[in-house]
């Protein structure tokens, strides 16, 4: 490292879990930097290879949006779309 420099929070690992803490900790005005051992094409972990996505329910922005939405809601949904065939 060249020289010294200063932050509030350190945070060590880019995966899903060190992303969303930052984004946390930076809306409540801190100053975030997160290491990760990987080149950042690898960025984001292993929920890169989450099957394209990540299911999420009950999120601020549904509330927002005036979208009714649970946990137990999304299981139902996902019970009744997903193939549970041996195949």
């Amino acid at each position: 490292m060249a020289g010294a420099a200063e932050t509030d929070i350190v945070i060590v690992g880019g995966g899903i879990a060190g992303i969303v803490a930052g984004l946390e900790l930076l809306d409540t005005g801190r100053q975030v930097w997160i290491v990760d051992r990987d080149e950042a094409s690898a960025f984001g972990g292993l929920a890169k290879e989450a099957f394209g996505g990540m299911a999420l329910c009950g999120t601020p922005l549904q509330r927002l949006n005036g979208i009714k939405d649970s946990p137990q809601l999304m299981f139902r949904d996902w019970l009744s779309i997903a193939d549970f065939s041996a195949e």
